[in-house]
């Protein structure tokens, strides 16, 4: 008996062992957007390769609530792999609908009954946005948003849970929906053809009047709160849990989104100074800029008047500059080049920033005329224009000792001189200078094309080096000292020459303490510059087994013979040398060039 018990027994577990049944059926409870469902079986239900679906294991039925029209979601089924079951919906469902799945009486291939839940239920969950417009960034005090929903809503639900938090105000601000078909359909029209957040939708009003008929705008609502919002203060968009679709399944992720209100309209004047507290730099422009866009037809009467009485219109508003840039590609009506805009209807641009084109006279009093009511694109009106006429001033030209560059070549044989723009510092300037010397063909000592390399690198990093300004390149004991004198006085600007009449290169430092006292508040400022003075000209073309050098003369152009060349290392260690030919080339093999350079 106690054999025949346990046989029995072992018997039982085998054959419950190897029972047809679902292991798994996905989706289940609340999932969005849902395209597939898919169930596994524990045993083979079809046979391998046999993907039709003969008999569905389940039976799919979908509602969306008794208040909404709903038509069952299209399908098809099929086998996936023998164990594995699918459904394909047509197109994603909709948020608010309910699907259920039936177990149906079916059999695995070994003729087993196969055992599961009698059915399994989903949800697509309350709606959801999709989409929202404007998606981030300055929102309008009173503003409009375009949302588009996964599925139907219930608008009572939105009114009742919806709100916006404002950081001016400590309760929430309900929102309120648009109902206004003409209004509603007025506001997405226009969204969806000037915002890219709706291109998949832009072909769909193309040509159609009826509105109503256009079935993927049905999902669209609009928001705004009840209340205006503050400007210049952040406001938050929540979408919170509870909200409910028509069919009465409610949201249970919520959703919010960020703003910023565009702060209040107003124009301030900039310009460049010298210094905070001195007044704008004649040479440089002045500007108005707005918080918002302008209509230029808004601010025809803008202008900047002198004491004496010139008047002084904006570029953006002056007779013909509406083609500016254009007006040679206006008569063929081409826009060949992205950069050419050819203005249409001129009165109807909008801007932000007026510029009056400099040069002013300087210490000189203005006054900015701004016209009466000026107003942005959102029809609201300056806060500030009870500032104007706005007084403004110019002050002296700043002082200028200006060199063309850090380095240049000149010729040796054109009488040399190395030009230097100077307006408004001293009579007589000094100056320090330094030579090394060379000659026509070569350097005249051994250790000069090092002390060439570390001057070179001197004044291109006090030139580029603004911290460099007020210390000296060159030390009290170098160099020889001169004076270069302002003919036409000191304020006056003057394009001067620094005779240099031996050839090699020279290093010419310019010392003003009126420039630095402007320019940097105290002390004196130094302005430096190199030029090699030469009558060769060197041409060197770098290859990755062989290089070439040519030399020529400046003065005629012509190869030079037997030129004597040797190219250096920037920490000035020589990597190779030669003599020119009669075509005035030397080419250069195996020569291994360092990747950069160290200064010694």
């Amino acid at each position: 008996m106690f054999r025949i018990f346990v046989a029995g027994f072992l018997l039982c577990l085998v054959s419950s062992s190897f029972a047809a049944e679902i292991l798994s059926v996905f989706p289940t409870g609340a999932v969005k957007q849902v395209q597939q469902v898919l169930v596994k079986f524990s045993s083979d239900m079809v046979s391998l390769g046999d993907p039709r679906s003969k008999n569905d294991p389940l039976t799919l039925h979908c509602q969306a609530g008794a208040k909404r029209k709903f038509k069952e979601p299209k399908f098809s089924t099929r086998w996936a792999d023998s164990k594995t079951w699918s459904l394909d919906f047509s197109e994603p469902l909709k948020a608010g609908v309910n699907c259920t799945l039936t177990l149906a009486e079916i059999k695995d291939l070994k003729g087993q009954a196969v055992t599961g839940y009698e059915s399994y239920s989903f949800s697509t969950g309350g709606p959801a946005i999709l989409g929202i417009s404007p998606q981030y960034g300055d929102i309008e005090p009173d503003q409009y948003f375009i949302v588009e929903t996964d599925g139907a809503i219930d608008a009572q639900s939105v009114q009742k849970l919806a709100y916006f938090e404002t950081e001016s105000l400590a309760d929430k601000t309900a929102v309120e929906l648009v109902s206004d078909e003409k209004i509603r359909e007025s506001l997405i029209r226009a969204d969806v053809e000037h915002s890219w957040r709706w291109n998949q939708y832009r072909k769909l009003l193309a040509g159609k009047k009826d509105f109503s008929k256009i079935a993927e705008f049905k999902n669209f609502i609009i928001l705004r709160g009840v209340r205006r919002f503050a400007e210049d203060h952040r406001v938050q968009l929540h979408w919170p849990v509870g909200i409910l679709s028509q069919s009465g399944v409610a949201v249970q992720e919520a959703q919010k989104y960020d703003f910023k209100v565009l702060p209040p309209f107003e124009v301030k004047f900039l310009c460049e100074r010298t210094a905070p507290t001195r007044p704008c730099n004649p040479i440089l422009d002045m500007r108005l800029r707005f918080s918002n866009r302008v209509k230029i037809e808004k601010l025809k009467d803008v202008k900047l008047v002198s004491e004496s009485g010139q008047v002084y219109f904006p570029l953006e508003i002056q007779s013909g500059d509406q083609n500016k840039n254009s007006a040679a590609h206006a008569s063929s009506g081409k826009r060949t080049h992205s950069h050419f805009r050819v203005v249409r209807n001129f009165a109807d641009e909008e801007v932000n920033v007026l510029t009056f084109q400099a040069p002013f006279p300087e210490r000189t009093k203005f006054k900015i005329q701004m016209g009466k009511n000026i107003q942005d694109e959102l029809e609201r009106p300056l806060v500030n224009e009870n500032k104007f006429p706005l007084e403004v001033a110019t002050d002296e030209y700043s002082p200028l000792i200006k060199f063309s560059g850090a380095f240049g070549l000149l010729e040796s044989g054109a009488d040399p001189i190395l030009p230097v723009s100077l307006r408004n510092v001293e009579k007589e300037i000094p100056s320090s200078q330094i030579s090394v010397d060379g000659k026509t063909m070569s350097l005249s000592a051994a250790d000069s094309p090092k002390e060439v390399i570390r001057w070179y690198h001197a004044v291109n990093k006090k030139y580029d080096n603004y911290d460099e300004r007020s210390r000296p390149l060159l030390g009290a004991n170098e160099g020889q000292k001169i004076k270069i004198p302002k003919p036409l006085g000191e304020r006056e600007f003057e394009l001067m020459g620094i005779p240099l009449k031996k050839p090699g290169l020279h290093i010419v430092e310019l010392e003003s303490p009126k420039l630095g006292q402007f320019l940097l508040g105290s002390g004196t400022m130094y302005v430096a510059s190199a030029a090699l003075v030469t009558n060769l000209s060197v041409h060197f073309k770098k290859g990755r087994e062989s290089s070439l050098v040519w030399v020529t003369a400046l003065d005629t152009g012509r190869p030079v013979k037997a030129a004597e060349v040797a190219i250096y290392s920037g920490g000035g260690q020589k990597l190779a040398q030669g003599k020119t030919d009669s075509d005035g080339v030397l080419k250069l093999t195996g020569v291994h060039y360092p990747c950069g350079f160290k200064l010694s």
